[in-house]
Parts: C-alpha cells; sequence; structure tokens
C-alpha cells in the first residue's frame, strides 16, 4: 500500500494551515485514484424508462459520379440587339455606395408632405458637373437640383429616385 507523503512545516502560518487540509485531501484522493477503476455503466436497454432512440447523424456527401454534367459550354457572352451606346466620359466626381451596397439616393417630404425632394448624398469630387449634367438628363432646370454647399449633397425637387439610380448605375457608379 502506497503511503502519502508526510507533509513538514518550517513554522505554522495562517496561510500554510488554510491549505493543509486542501494538499491532504488531494494527497489522499491521489491514492485512490490509483486503485482499478470501476467500468462505466453500461447504457439503457430498449425497454427501460430512461431509453430514448438516437439515430447516428447521416453525412450528406455528393461524389463526381453523382452530380449531372451540363449538355451546354459554361460560358456564353450576352450580346446586345441594335446600336450599342456610346461610352460615356469619365466623370470628373464620385458617388460612393453606401455599407450595404446600394446608392446614396433618398426621397425626402417636407413642408407638411407638400414638398417633395430627391437628395444625392456620398458625392465627393465636382458636385456642380454633376449638378449639369443630372439637371439635363431629368430635363430640369438649374434651379430645381442645387447643391447644398456645406455637406456637398444634390437635392433635386421631385421624386425621381429611381431615374436617378438608373443614371447612376449606367455612370458605373
Amino acid at each position: 500500500m502506497l503511503r502519502p507523503p508526510v507533509l513538514r512545516l518550517k513554522a505554522p502560518s495562517s496561510r500554510c494551515l488554510f491549505q493543509l487540509p486542501l494538499t491532504i485531501r488531494t494527497l489522499s484522493t491521489a491514492v485512490n485514484t490509483t486503485k482499478q477503476q470501476q467500468p462505466p455503466p453500461p447504457p439503457p436497454n430498449k425497454n427501460s424508462a430512461n431509453y430514448t432512440a438516437r439515430r447516428p447523424a447521416r453525412k450528406r456527401t455528393t461524389t463526381l459520379a453523382s452530380q449531372k454534367t451540363p449538355n451546354h459550354s459554361p460560358f456564353t457572352p450576352s450580346t446586345v440587339d441594335g446600336a450599342t451606346k456610346a461610352p460615356l466620359p469619365p466623370a470628373p466626381y464620385l458617388v460612393s455606395r453606401t455599407p450595404s451596397n446600394n446608392l446614396p439616393v433618398y426621397q425626402l417630404a417636407k413642408r407638411g408632405g407638400n414638398y417633395k425632394l430627391t437628395a444625392i448624398k456620398k458625392i465627393q469630387g465636382d458636385a456642380r458637373t454633376m449638378q449639369k449634367w443630372l439637371a439635363d438628363e431629368l430635363g430640369m432646370d438649374l434651379d430645381q437640383v442645387r447643391v447644398k454647399t456645406p455637406t456637398g449633397h444634390i437635392e433635386v425637387v421631385g421624386h425621381h429616385k429611381q431615374q436617378i439610380t438608373e443614371w447612376l448605375e449606367r455612370h458605373g457608379f
């Protein structure tokens, strides 16, 4: 039989006395663990009250042999019928997208809902040139398309979100 080692303390202190029972307890459990361990209890059989049937999880694997191969070519370039449009000139401004990858075009209603505006935000570069090109595209006067100086936003009188969004996408924004 194994004996636990004897602890010898130089001087009793509160810290040593506090740790002494824990040390003896851990040494006694270390001696007990060297004895033969009992095997785990058997799993419950089907007739017991604690039995729940469990199926092993099936893996869903696909092999290359089970996949169908397409009969067509993998890439077919799309063509546009009719005349192609001339490439647009490079813009001296940039409209950044929002974190959700949308264009920053917003519809506003002011003065009790009677005054409708469309705002374009996140414009970098020459906003005055964008104002002129946008007014020309929408067929409006420059008075109806304004550049807000401190923020650099453009406000258009009326709700024109769909037209402005399509125009910005055509320009590659």
